[in-house]
């Protein structure tokens, strides 16, 4: 999949600009360290977590997505007893900013019926 940004820390405009171009409309949620988060279990979101810098993660029906492979907080899983599923392969380089993109990306597909997993070989396992 080509970056659509050479940077690769994306704000929420870029963000938007991304989902534009890939046709989706995702819920775009900023969680700060004690917040909480409630998700729309029919829906899909980008969430920011600790922001400004932060990382990105994502939503999609019951499944969560994180480019570094890590299981939904306590907090977000206490709120969003729906989710059941997240994946268990690391996509991302602890030194790379692109996960707003793996995000979107991910959306896309997940929206589009497309195997984004396939290009990373991407599992999930029951939360």
């Amino acid at each position: 999949m080509k970056a659509l940004f050479d940077n690769a820390s994306l704000t929420i405009d870029d963000i938007s600009k991304l989902c534009d171009e890939l046709n989706i409309q995702p819920d775009i949620y900023i969680k700060n360290k004690n917040e909480t988060v409630k998700l729309n279990p029919n829906g899909y979101s980008i969430i920011l977590i600790n922001p400004p810098v932060g990382h990105f993660v994502a939503q999609y029906q019951n499944c969560y997505f994180d480019s570094y492979a890590v299981a939904p907080s306590e907090d977000i899983q206490e709120y969003n007893k729906f989710l059941k599923y997240y994946n268990i392969y690391q996509i991302q380089d602890i030194n790379d900013g692109h996960c707003a993109q793996y995000c979107c990306y991910w959306l896309y597909c997940c929206l589009n019926n497309l195997d984004f997993f396939k290009y990373f070989n991407i599992k999930y396992i029951v939360v």
